[in-house]
């Protein structure tokens, strides 16, 4: 995009933070232009809509979810997630693994998301990974 004049692209959020190319604000579904940031990614993924309506009720919960253009004032219009994919059933041994991994992921792993180029999981969802990974046996 530097190298052409007046051209326009996207890259994922790490990339430009760290690269700092000129960015747009981008106007979202409640009619807000909003910068690419961690608080307005974060305010996105926080406002993902999940298949299942009570996940933390349902007993294995689906969070396979994109979101176009979330609700929300503060939601930058493009966001996603990035997934761990497990199977339900592990060899022995392996899931206790798996669930240790994953808890690090949503505590102290978070204070590293920023400076690794992603998005701080909100609450609500660190809660419903949580949730999800109690089913793997």
């Amino acid at each position: 995009m530097r190298q052409t004049e007046g051209a326009i692209g996207y890259v994922e959020w790490g990339y430009a933070k760290l690269t700092r190319p000129p960015t747009a604000l981008l106007e979202n579904r409640d009619g807000k232009f909003v910068r690419a940031e961690a608080e307005s990614g974060k305010a996105a993924l926080s406002n993902v809509t999940f298949p299942s309506s009570n996940l933390l009720q349902s007993d294995v919960p689906d969070l396979r979810s994109w979101e176009f253009d979330p609700v929300g004032e503060a939601s930058y219009p493009i966001a996603s997630f990035t997934w761990l994919i497990f199977p339900k059933k592990m060899p022995a041994g392996q899931s206790e693994v798996v669930r240790r991994l994953v808890e690090y992921c949503l505590t102290d792993g978070q204070s590293l998301a920023e400076r690794m180029g992603y998005i701080p999981l909100p609450e609500n969802v660190v809660a419903l990974v949580r949730h999800a990974v109690q089913f793997i046996e």
